[in-house]
Order: structure tokens, then C-alpha cells, then sequence
């Protein structure tokens, strides 16, 4: 029986034609929104939290308080000698290193760039930022110890045309760095994201050196012991600079974060993205629902003698209720199917976009099996719903009044 009542509802959606389709133009909408941007949302989400496990949960970042917008190595507040002791003395941190981070003029032949530079330690502290920034050698070598004017490259300016000249740089080219020369000894393997794989990496002593720089460190990176709680160092890293510093709680001229406190952050604020998309899907599925009730009252006054014959036949008040139910059923799951197709369509192109004309390769969108069932699921029953009322209407007509209908 339900399967004669689907055929009979599909005949007459493709009887309605273009009508049909434009009744779903709401459902497609809303379901594309919620299923693009979710699934963009949770491919980034995935990417950063992956980056969170490379940093490794017993990392604790020190940087300045307003740093949060803007760009490296602005802000007028730096570290010092006496703020890296307080912080290697702190109970608990196993080992520690600075490094200084500024956008700097660099040019290469006639052409010209202003990007990041990094001064990198080239004694042990240098392995800790390397295990922090998931850094490694793929070509060449690292700046070490003795090297003045030497620099490892980011992998997109070792292999991407046309960011400081047509044709990538390689091992031996000479940069000229704030009017002073390097050689580039080494290119670092791709990270995923433009600001790492754009970086030059110059030792910290050299880089001091041309900025004019003492005693100055723009940040602070600290290990904890193996059995500590990140958390709990970090407090204490809080409350020993705070005294050094005689700066009051909650003043602090600077910040010190986990990677814990860094993952919390950006999934709080994901959580509130979802939410909105959520509201705002929803708005548009329930525009769809209105087109769905309208277009399904429409079919009841147009198949209205049809009703009366079927009822004159022996047809019951609740098959006519199941009859226009399944039809306006199938009008949110077409609309839902489509709606996911194209979404998901949109999240990998904008995925493909991303990474091919911004260089961010973390971002990866997956098809996410229980949401889009869950999606499907509610366009569906969300369908049906909205054809409730124009169901009813249909099965209570008397077979006398709808046979005589014009």
C-alpha cells in the first residue's frame, strides 16, 4: 500500500514539474547552508586541533597580552633575561626557549616582499621550537651555531612561483633582509598554513643584531615534565612573572596559555559558528516548509475530484492523510538529498580553493555519515510536517462535494 501511495506521489511531483522544483528551492537552500558550512567548520576545526596534538600537550606559550589580533613582533612589550630565569626556574618546566617574530622587509633581485621573519636560537632551545612549529629540514640544512648571515626558507617560497620573484628561491640565493644579505642554507618542509610556510628563519643573535635589539624576546616557550599538569605550571609561570613584573591579576601585561587553553578557545568559538549556521538553516528550512504548505494546498484544490473519486471507490479518511503526507515527505527528502549533494559540492570546492590559492593544506572536509543522515532524516519528517495541515484538509472532504467540484 505505501508503495502505491509513493508512486502516486511521485507522479504527480513530476506531473507539477517546475512547480515541484521550486517548491524545494527552500529546502535546497537551507540544507546546502547548514551542510557547507558545518562541514567547513568541522574540516578547519579537525586541521587546528590536529596542529594542537603536533605542539604536544605539555607546551606552555608565553606572548604579550595584546598580541591577540595583531601582527607578530608589534607589540611594544617584550620578555627579558629576567623573565626567561623566573620562567626556568619555575617548579615544573623541564626546559625553555625564546625567539623573537616581526614582519620585515626582505628583497631578493628586484623584487620585494615584506614578511615574516623569525629569530631562531641555534643552541638546544632551537629543538623546542622545532618540535612547537612542527619545523624539520627538507632541503639543505638548519642555520647553526656560528652562522651569521644564513637562513632556512619556508616551503612556499622554496616551492610556489611568484611570491618573491617568478621562480621559487633554492638553496645559495642571496636575500637581502632589512639591508643586510643571507644565504639561504636550508628550506623547511610544508607546515600547512601560509604564515609558517612563508616564514625566514634567521639565528636570534643576527637578527638581534640588525633590529638593535638586547635583552628582548617577543616570546616565551616552555616544556613541562613528564607527570606534571600543564595547567598548574602555568599558574605558577603566571604568578612568579607577576611578582617580577609587580603587575597585579588580571593586569598582566602578558599572556600564558596551553595548548589545552588554545584548543578550548577555538572550539568554544566553533561551537558558537555552528550554532549560528544551525539558526540560520533552520530559518530557511521553515521558508521552505511555508513553500511546501502552500504548494501542497494548491494540490489538494487541484486534485479535488480525484479525492472524491477515491473516496467513492472505498478510499479511507486515513489513506488520503498518508497519501498527501508521503508526497509532501518526498518534496523535503528530494529537496534534502539535493541540498546535501550540492553542499558538500560547495564545502570541497572552497576546501580546493583554500588550498590551492591560499596554501593552507590542514583544511580537509570529509563526509560526515551521521550528520548528513541526521540532515536527511529532519528534511524529511520537517517535509511532512509541513504537509500536515493540507493532508487533513484533503482526507475530510465529502465524496459528494468533491465530485461536483470545478
Amino acid at each position: 500500500m505505501y508503495r502505491d501511495f509513493a508512486r502516486i506521489s511521485l507522479r504527480s511531483l513530476r506531473k507539477r514539474g517546475l512547480r515541484s522544483w521550486l517548491t524545494m528551492i527552500g529546502i535546497f537552500i537551507g540544507v546546502a547552508l547548514f551542510v557547507s558550512l558545518i562541514s567547513l567548520g568541522q574540516g578547519l576545526q579537525n586541521a587546528i586541533n590536529n596542529q594542537f596534538d603536533i605542539m604536544g600537550a605539555d607546551k606552555i606559550y608565553l606572548q604579550p597580552a595584546t598580541s591577540y589580533g595583531g601582527a607578530p613582533g608589534t607589540s611594544t612589550f617584550k620578555f627579558t633575561d629576567n623573565d626567561k630565569k623566573v620562567v626556568a626556574s619555575t617548579d615544573g618546566v623541564k626546559k625553555y626557549s625564546t625567539y623573537n617574530y616581526k614582519i620585515g622587509r626582505i628583497e631578493y633581485k628586484d623584487y620585494l616582499l615584506y614578511g615574516y621573519l623569525m629569530g631562531m636560537p641555534t643552541n638546544e632551545e632551537k629543538k623546542l621550537i622545532e618540535e612547537f612549529g612542527n619545523y624539520d629540514v627538507e632541503k639543505g640544512r638548519w642555520i647553526k651555531s656560528g652562522d651569521k648571515y644564513k637562513a632556512n626558507i619556508g616551503w612556499d617560497l622554496a616551492n610556489v612561483p611568484n611570491i618573491l620573484g617568478p621562480k621559487p628561491l633554492k638553496i645559495g640565493d642571496k636575500l637581502l633582509i632589512e639591508n643586510h644579505y643571507f644565504e639561504i642554507v636550508g628550506s623547511i618542509s610544508r607546515v600547512g598554513n601560509p604564515g609558517d610556510d612563508r616564514t625566514i628563519i634567521i639565528p636570534m643573535d643576527t637578527y638581534n643584531e640588525i633590529y638593535g635589539i638586547d635583552d628582548e624576546y617577543d616570546f616565551i616557550l616552555a616544556q613541562v615534565k613528564e607527570g606534571v599538569e600543564p595547567l598548574e605550571v602555568a599558574e605558577k609561570i603566571k604568578k612568579e612573572l607577576r611578582k617580577e613584573r609587580d603587575e597585579e591579576e588580571g593586569e598582566e601585561s602578558f599572556s600564558v596559555e596551553t595548548s589545552e587553553n588554545f584548543r578550548e578557545a577555538f572550539n568554544d568559538i566553533f561551537n558558537i559558528v555552528n550554532y549560528f549556521v544551525a539558526g540560520l538553516a533552520f530559518i530557511s528550512l521553515l521558508v521552505g516548509g511555508v513553500g511546501i504548505m502552500n504548494t501542497m494546498y494548491t494540490a489538494v484544490l487541484e486534485r479535488t475530484k480525484e479525492i472524491g473519486i477515491m473516496k467513492a471507490i472505498g478510499a479511507r479518511n486515513s489513506d488520503l492523510l498518508k497519501l498527501f503526507l508521503i508526497e509532501a515527505s518526498l518534496i523535503g527528502m528530494i529537496g534534502g538529498l539535493v541540498g546535501i549533494i550540492m553542499g558538500f559540492g560547495a564545502s570541497k570546492f572552497v576546501e580546493f580553493v583554500i588550498k590551492e590559492g591560499f596554501g593552507f593544506t590542514l583544511l580537509s572536509v570529509r563526509f560526515n555519515v551521521p550528520l548528513m543522515s541526521l540532515v536527511f532524516g529532519f528534511s524529511m519528517i520537517f517535509g511532512g510536517m509541513a504537509g500536515v495541515f493540507p493532508a487533513r484538509q484533503a482526507s475530510m472532504q465529502k465524496p459528494v462535494d468533491a465530485l461536483r467540484y470545478e
